[in-house]
């Protein structure tokens, strides 16, 4: 992997060898709904909205958990 040993000005020419072309992203997620912070007990059922995108392969589905990472369930699309 190429570090980043200096700055390249402005006015410089490109060498294309000191770069790496990313060509995949890893998964995105945005969580719109609820809100940080928010509390639910444990009885009530709770509906979490939002976003998961990758730049370079379809995602093939969502999965949530509500422990920490233990046990994952797919998420329901609407």
């Amino acid at each position: 992997m190429l570090s980043a040993d200096r700055a390249v000005d402005s006015d410089e020419p490109l060498d294309a060898a000191r770069f790496i072309v990313i060509t995949d992203m890893s998964v995105k997620p945005l969580i719109t709904t609820p809100l940080e912070g928010y509390a639910a007990t444990c009885v009530e059922r709770l509906t979490v909205a939002g976003f998961g995108w990758s730049d370079a392969i379809p995602l093939a589905g969502v999965r949530v958990c509500s422990d920490g990472g233990v046990m994952w369930q797919d998420a329901e699309g609407k």
